[in-house]
């Protein structure tokens, strides 16, 4: 079965090309949708291959969420399974080798597979969320969609039916440089006070 990888950026220039590259071989495509980046970040994509379709993120983004503008990229991709992966994330070795086995051996009625991601700061563990666990592979329906309310911190766990953990062999590891950590959590945080709560 066809799998792609499918993400959301805005500038992003300085991730792109080696989450492109890091992906590239374990998948069938790269599926990127663009919030409007100000930087050389679309050309990079497009000369790596990747599909790139331009959705450009609102003025006002307090009105923007995170949940629709993954659904459209969900939405732009053409495999029978997506696997959902930001820019600043990476797979471990063991997860490139056998992304394609994974989804052709799901057992039938099986719809989302929830993998181990490991959470650091600038290289170091991020102690209050180091271990968790996330649905990031899923089959390709209508149905399996993040909710456009979802503004922040989107989530596939109420449309899913049937979900399995993947062995803690295969994982994700997540690392953000401090700088990032904080400009997105400025971004949360006024996005929680003008909702009052998720």
């Amino acid at each position: 079965m066809k799998i792609s990888a499918v993400t959301i950026m805005y500038n992003e220039e300085l991730l792109v090309a080696d989450y492109i590259n890091h992906i590239k071989d374990s998948v069938d495509e790269v599926v990127i949708v663009d919030g409007g980046s100000t930087d050389s970040s679309v050309q990079i994509a497009q000369s790596l291959g990747a599909k790139v379709v331009i959705k450009h993120q609102p003025p006002d983004m307090s009105t923007f969420s995170f949940g629709a503008q993954w659904s459209y990229a969900m939405n732009q991709a053409s495999g029978e399974w997506l696997f959902i992966i930001s820019t600043d994330e990476r797979i471990c070795d063991e997860f490139k080798k056998e992304l394609k086995s994974i989804v052709n051996t799901v057992p039938a009625g099986v719809d989302s597979l929830k993998v181990l991601r490991f959470n650091y700061i600038d290289g170091q563990p991020y102690a209050p969320a180091f271990r968790e666990s996330h649905i990031r592979i899923v089959k390709n329906t209508p149905q399996i969609r993040y909710s456009s309310t979802q503004k922040v911190h989107e989530s596939l766990d109420y449309c899913v039916k049937n979900t399995i953990m993947l062995k803690d062999l295969y994982y994700i590891k997540h690392d953000k440089s401090k700088d990032r950590f904080h400009k997105q959590s400025v971004f949360y945080n006024e996005n929680f006070y003008q909702r009052g709560k998720r």
